[in-house]
């Protein structure tokens, strides 16, 4: 999704996006044992993906602003900053997912700021991978950090 973000891609394609990677996601780990194309077509990604993809940063965490003006979706712009977090959630009470995958969330955001020529991933240093978590949560120093 963020391979996209520039000036000129309309907002709802990034939806659109992330909506096809995160239904052939599901389908590739079988948690919807069905194809990619149903999931998506038939909207059975919502029931784990109950949110959008993001939303604007600013002078506030969840900043304000419209993803669609005048009837169209919003086009991203040069100096517009966003996030991009799409995220999975599983409810422990859910007989239809695998046990595997019950009460387990999956969300990571990206901070996206759009440049002239395309965008800056302003949390791409940011640890994302299970190990290089756990090794920050390891560190005795974590709580100086912030």
């Amino acid at each position: 999704m963020i391979a996209i973000c520039k000036p000129g891609t309309a907002y709802k394609e990034l939806h659109a996006l992330t909506r096809k990677s995160l239904s052939q996601s599901i389908a590739d780990i079988g948690l919807i044992k069905e194809s990619a194309d149903t999931i998506l077509n038939e909207n059975l990604l919502q029931k784990y993906f109950p949110h959008g993809t993001g939303h604007w940063l600013g002078l506030d965490v969840h900043d304000v602003g419209s993803y669609v003006v005048g009837g169209t979706s919003r086009v991203l712009e040069e100096g517009m900053c966003f996030t991009v977090e799409p995220g999975l959630y599983i409810p422990s009470f859910d007989k239809d997912a695998p046990e595997a995958f019950r009460a387990m969330g999956v969300r990571i955001e990206d901070n996206i700021l759009i440049t002239q020529s395309g965008h800056i991933n302003l949390t791409q240093g940011v640890p994302r991978e299970v190990n290089e978590i756990e090794a920050l949560m390891k560190e005795e120093s974590l709580l100086t950090k912030f």
